[in-house]
């Protein structure tokens, strides 16, 4: 047996009536929810800027450090080659936090976009 889906006239009085609050609701609610996504994808570009930003400290203080042991700064130059491999190791470190956190993300995403669609588009029962 079919449901009636036809609104009665008396409830759609009362959505046209209570349309300013609950639309309003409605659009803060995906305002929020839109915040909070864009809020961690932010987070995590930057864990990537991070990651270059180490990687390319580790390149540039293993260069300066040559340049400074032709110069004849010795104790400069070790200091800056230790520093690059503290920064190359962490880049290493880094790549590896980068990569699980992205894929967290993007698994929270699709469940989230699972989760939407089921919510929105629903079966019929046969």
């Amino acid at each position: 047996m079919a449901k009636n889906s036809r609104l009665r006239w008396w409830e759609i009085v009362f959505l046209i009536l209570g349309s300013p609050i609950w639309l309003s609701v409605l659009i803060s609610v995906f305002a929020v929810v839109f915040s909070v996504y864009v809020s961690l994808w932010s987070a995590i570009i930057s864990l990537w800027a991070v990651f270059v930003s180490l990687l390319a400290s580790a390149f540039g203080l293993t260069a300066a450090s040559f340049i400074l042991l032709v110069l004849g700064r010795m104790f400069s130059g070790a200091a800056a080659f230790a520093v690059g491999l503290v920064c190359a190791g962490l880049s290493i470190f880094m790549f590896f936090v980068c990569k699980a956190a992205t894929k967290g993300i993007i698994f929270l995403t699709k469940k989230v976009c699972l989760a939407l669609k089921n919510c929105l588009i629903k079966k019929e029962v046969a």
